[in-house]
C-alpha cells in the first residue's frame, strides 16, 4: 500500500510540474519556481518512503552519473571562487532540484504505462499552448503581436518547448495502431508545428528541421519503421502548405530576411553579446565568474557600440555556462550529451518493444532540437524548458533495459 501511494504521489507530482511550469510563463518568476521546489521535495520524500518500504534504498545507475557528478564538482568549485558568493549560493536550490528531478524520473517512471501518461501529458500541454497561442495571434490579443508566444514571455522559448513536444508526439504516433488515435495525434502534431512556425523563431525552426532530419536517419536504421522515413518530411511539408494557405505575411517577411540574418538587428545584437561573453571567459577561464553571476558581471564586458540594456543571459547556453563555471565544463557537457544520445540510440536500435522504440525516438529527437536551439538562445535557463529537457533525458535512461542498480542497505 505504501509503495502504491508513493508511486502515485511521484507520478502526479511529475505530471503537475509538466503542466504547471509552461503555463506559469515558463516558471521564470520566484513564486513559480518555489512551487516547483516544494513539489520536488514532496516527490523526494515519497521516493525515500517507497524505497524504505521495499527493504532498502536502491538507485538505478545510468551512463550519466559520472558526467553529472563532474558537473556538480565544477559548479561547487565555481561557487567557491565566485565573484558574488551570495548569488552563486542562491542558484544552488535550482541545480539540486534539477538533479533530483532526473533521478526521480529515472527510478520511478520506469514502466510503459507511467511513461505513456507522462508523454500524453507533454503532448496535451503542447497542444493547449498551441491552441491558446494561435487564438491570441488570430484575435490580435497581446497588442496585436505578429508572432505566437502563448503563455511564454519570449516567443523563442515557446518555440523551444514545442521543439521538444513535437518529436514526442511523433514518437507516440509511430507506436500506436488505433486509427482514431493516430488521426487525433496527427492533427495535434500539425497544430503544434504551425504554432512553432508562427513563433517566428529562427532557432526554433532550425532545431525542428535538424531534429526531423535526425528522426529520418534513425527511422532508416530499423526495419520496423524503415518505410516510414517519409513522415518527418511530410510533416514539415504539410506545415508549410498550411501556412501558405492561411497566409502569414509576418512569417514570409521573416523568412525573407533569414538569408541575410547576420545583418538583422537581433542577430547583430546576439553577436555583440557573444563577443562580450567570450571576453568574460578570457578573464575567468578556469573557475568562471561563479554560478548565476553572468548578469551582474556582463555590463563590464558589454561592447561600447551596443545599446545599453540589461542582459541576463548570453543567448547561447554553452557560452553562458562556460562563462560562469570555466572552460573545463565543456568536455563534461559534451560527455553528458554524448552519453544521453548514445543510450537513446542503442535502445532504439536494439529494443524489441514497439512502444519503447517509439518513445525513445521522440525523446532523442526532442533533445536534439533543444541542443541545436541552445546555440542561439537560453532555453535551458528557462525552468519549464529545462525541466522538460531533463525529463526527456531521464526517460531515455529509464527505458534502457540493461540499467543496473546500486543497492544501499537500509539503515
Amino acid at each position: 500500500m505504501t509503495k502504491r501511494i508513493c508511486d502515485y504521489t511521484i507520478e502526479v507530482g511529475l505530471i503537475s510540474i509538466l503542466i504547471f511550469t509552461p503555463l506559469a510563463k515558463g516558471t521564470i518568476e520566484l513564486w513559480s519556481i518555489s512551487i516547483v521546489h516544494v513539489i520536488i521535495l514532496i516527490m523526494l520524500i515519497a521516493w525515500l518512503l517507497k524505497m524504505n518500504s521495499m527493504g532498502g534504498f536502491k538507485i538505478k545507475k545510468t551512463p550519466l552519473d559520472y558526467p553529472i557528478l563532474a558537473l556538480l564538482i565544477i559548479a561547487i568549485i565555481s561557487t567557491i571562487f565566485s565573484t558574488d558568493l551570495n548569488t552563486s549560493i542562491a542558484a544552488w536550490p535550482r541545480i539540486i532540484t534539477y538533479v533530483l528531478l532526473f533521478y526521480l524520473v529515472v527510478n520511478n517512471i520506469d514502466t510503459r504505462e507511467k511513461v505513456r501518461r507522462v508523454a500524453i501529458s507533454i503532448i496535451c500541454v503542447g497542444a493547449f499552448l498551441s491552441i491558446f497561442g494561435l487564438i491570441k495571434y488570430l484575435k490580435g490579443i497581446d497588442g496585436g503581436k505578429a508572432f505566437v508566444s502563448a503563455t511564454y514571455a519570449n516567443r523563442n522559448h515557446f518555440a523551444g518547448y514545442l521543439g521538444m513536444a513535437i518529436p514526442i508526439s511523433l514518437g507516440m504516433f509511430y507506436c500506436i495502431t488505433d486509427v482514431g488515435k493516430r488521426i487525433i495525434l496527427g492533427y495535434t502534431v500539425v497544430l503544434m508545428g504551425v504554432a512553432l512556425m508562427l513563433s517566428l523563431s529562427r532557432g526554433g525552426w532550425a532545431g525542428l528541421a535538424i531534429s526531423m532530419s535526425v528522426m529520418g536517419i534513425l527511422l532508416s536504421k530499423t526495419s520496423r519503421y524503415g518505410r516510414k522515413i517519409w513522415i518527418p518530411t511530410f510533416f514539415l511539408a504539410g506545415i508549410l502548405v498550411i501556412l501558405a494557405i492561411i497566409g502569414t505575411n509576418p512569417l514570409i517577411a521573416r523568412m525573407s530576411h533569414t538569408m541575410n540574418q547576420m545583418q538583422s538587428p537581433g542577430a547583430v545584437d546576439r553577436i555583440k553579446i557573444w563577443k562580450g561573453t567570450i571576453n568574460m571567459i578570457k578573464d575567468y577561464p578556469l573557475a568562471g565568474t561563479g554560478v548565476g553571476t553572468f548578469a551582474a558581471l556582463f555590463p563590464k564586458y558589454e561592447p561600447p557600440d551596443r545599446v545599453k540594456e540589461v542582459v541576463e543571459y548570453a543567448h547561447n547556453d554553452y557560452l553562458h555556462m562556460t562563462s560562469e563555471t570555466g572552460i573545463f565544463v565543456l568536455p563534461f557537457i559534451f560527455w553528458l550529451i554524448f552519453s544521453t544520445l548514445r543510450s537513446g540510440i542503442t535502445t532504439f536500435v536494439h529494443t524489441n518493444s514497439k512502444f519503447r522504440q517509439g518513445i525513445t525516438l521522440g525523446t532523442i529527437t526532442g533533445i536534439v532540437a533543444m541542443l541545436i536551439h541552445s546555440f542561439v538562445d537560453f532555453n535551458l535557463h528557462i525552468p519549464a524548458n529545462a525541466i522538460l529537457f531533463i525529463v526527456l533525458a531521464a526517460i531515455i535512461q529509464a527505458q534502457t533495459s540493461n540499467s543496473s542498480k546500486l543497492k544501499i542497505q537500509r539503515l
